[in-house]
């Protein structure tokens, strides 16, 4: 939907005036002038676009056609026509995006400029720009730059925007380039939530060029959700395509079922289990069922435990363990008893550590009660002191703290279930050991994490000092504290407590991203150090920014 702006005040309409002069005039002088010339001129198309005046869309055009072939210059331009917005600059800007400067040749420069427009467009959200955009992109060469254009089309959104993305999705693709945009409407069609492109994107997902994108076709399918995406999930374990990555495909549908959690789909994986040849796709489908959850999950799997599918000893073992741990998932209080006997008898280690785990997700007192008599068995006592953190059992927070005392358990294992338990008195001992951990040299950075994981589960704003420390004076260093683990986990253990300290201490970081040219340079010569230090830089940026964003929205 879009508005057209308001007529700005005097004062607004005199500064706006100066600004356009600053742009319409002539370069005169002398050569070393033309640098600052060049700065003024583009401050100038910047602040237009704050003030909002619609006189300056057409000298904003005509500056970043002059500067077509400088991205920084005529992406200042094109950025303030779309803030300036109204049916003028959809108009301006869709003249633009369909007929580039006739001295970009090339298709790189064609994409950035064709890219500016698109950002620009999807910022004014005029429904008459979802059409030429989305011919752009389906003749685009480049597939990053149609990326950014059908992310526009989605962005304006509304009905014409999901009429265009589904027409594109059923246009046969003559190139390799084109399935790449085919792919990217799938996940535009993901993100809208489009009910009409369940059909459509469950053909896509039998033709030949899908196979390189069943992630964005199961995840697209994930965010529409409904009977229809059920349907075609259950569809693609039952009888996936049959390519090289059919495994992939029945996997990531399983995983996707379990997330939508559709009672629906019960009946029909209960079916699928005993007629699955791979062990890997069967214990994914097992698991699915846990996570739908419920008391008809919790039955299939009771009944799986009982009597196990499987052509051999080594297939039902595998059934069972699988059941196991998605029982303990489906939180049924009825499935303790299994799970306890499952741990008593069975003689497979592997069985008897997911039979643990599955009882502490049941939870509850009588859940702790087992798990407390089992960290008395060497062998479980790692698995159910893990356990005991999804208890919620206030006992487990003496144990668990005596065992961040003397070492009994891993700390990392400790830290993990003291941060599911939940426990606010667990704070301040970890802080105190985490602290102690950043004097002691040599502590694997893995230590530092879990530490950081669990002060931000727990969501205590004095964890906010203890974990800055945890990062040191140097975090734009790949080999010195902390690590790239270290680091995520610590920006993200921020983001979940949130609040202002948190927020202050997330902005004060800085990572240098680098460009891409240093990244292509770095993979061209030999210095090994070098590039996978920028790789590094690469992955903290995202992750800082990631945070960044996660406190803002709280």
């Amino acid at each position: 939907m879009t508005e057209t702006p308001q007529p700005p005040d005097p004062q607004v309409k005199r500064d706006a005036s100066a600004l356009i002069r600053a742009l319409r005039r002539r370069r005169f002088g002398r050569e070393k002038n033309a640098p600052r010339r060049e700065r003024i001129e583009r401050d100038a198309a910047e602040a237009l676009g704050d003030l909002g005046d619609q006189r300056a869309l057409v000298p904003l055009r005509d500056w970043a056609v002059r500067h077509c072939d400088d991205l920084f210059l005529h992406g200042k331009a094109i950025t303030s026509m779309g803030r300036i917005g109204g049916p003028a600059a959809a108009d301006l800007l869709i003249g633009l995006l369909v007929q580039p400067p006739g001295t970009l040749t090339d298709a790189v420069s064609i994409g950035i400029w064709q890219a500016s427009i698109a950002r620009a467009l999807a910022v004014v959200g005029d429904p008459r720009a979802i059409e030429p955009l989305t011919a752009v992109a389906y003749r685009s060469q480049s597939a990053n730059y149609a990326r950014t254009v059908t992310g526009a089309v989605r962005e304006i959104g509304g009905p014409a925007a999901g009429d265009a993305l589904l027409r594109l999705l059923t246009t046969p693709p003559n190139t390799t380039m084109q399935e790449m945009v085919l792919a990217h409407a799938v996940d535009d069609l993901g993100q809208l939530g489009e009910p009409r492109a369940v059909g459509p994107i469950a053909v896509w997902s039998r033709t030949e060029q899908a196979n390189e994108y069943s992630g964005a076709t199961i995840r697209s399918l994930l965010r529409i959700g409904g009977a229809g995406a059920v349907d075609a999930l259950l569809d693609l374990i039952a009888d996936p395509p049959a390519t090289a990555t059919r495994i992939q495909w029945q996997t990531q549908a399983a995983t996707a079922l379990g997330m939508l959690a559709d009672q629906r789909a019960l009946p029909r994986l209960q079916v699928l289990v005993p007629r699955l040849p791979q062990d890997q796709v069967r214990d994914e489908v097992i698991t699915a069922i846990g996570a739908i959850g419920g008391p008809a999950a919790a039955d299939i799997l009771l009944g799986l435990l009982a009597e196990p599918p499987g052509d051999t000893a080594q297939a039902r073992s595998g059934v069972t363990a699988a059941a196991a741990r998605a029982l303990g998932t489906a939180a049924d209080p009825r499935a303790l008893p299994t799970l306890q006997e499952l741990v008593e008898r069975s003689d497979d280690a592997g069985l008897r550590i997911a039979a643990v785990a599955g009882i502490g997700h049941v939870g509850g007192t009588a859940a702790a009660d087992v798990l407390l008599r089992m960290v008395a068995d060497p062998p479980l006592r790692e698995a159910a002191a893990a356990a005991l953190g999804g208890t919620g059992d206030p006992r487990a927070l003496t144990l668990l703290l005596q065992y961040l005392h003397d070492g009994t358990v891993p700390a990392p294992v400790v830290t993990e279930a003291l941060g599911r338990l939940g426990d606010q008195q667990a704070v301040e001992p970890l802080r105190t050991h985490l602290l102690a951990a950043l004097a002691a040299p040599g502590e694997p950075s893995t230590t530092y994490a879990s530490f950081a994981q669990a002060l931000g589960a727990l969501g205590d704003s004095s964890a906010v000092g203890p974990l800055r420390e945890l990062l040191g004076s140097s975090y734009d260093n790949m080999l010195s504290k902390p690590t790239d683990a270290q680091f995520a986990a610590v920006v993200r253990s921020l983001a979940l407590i949130g609040g202002p300290s948190a927020a202050s201490t997330l902005d004060s970081l800085h990572i240098r991203e680098p460009t891409a040219e240093q990244l292509k340079q770095a993979e061209r010569s030999d210095n090994d150090y070098g590039y996978y230090q920028l790789l590094s830089s690469v992955k903290r940026h995202k992750d800082l920014v990631d945070a960044q964003r996660t406190v803002r929205r709280s």
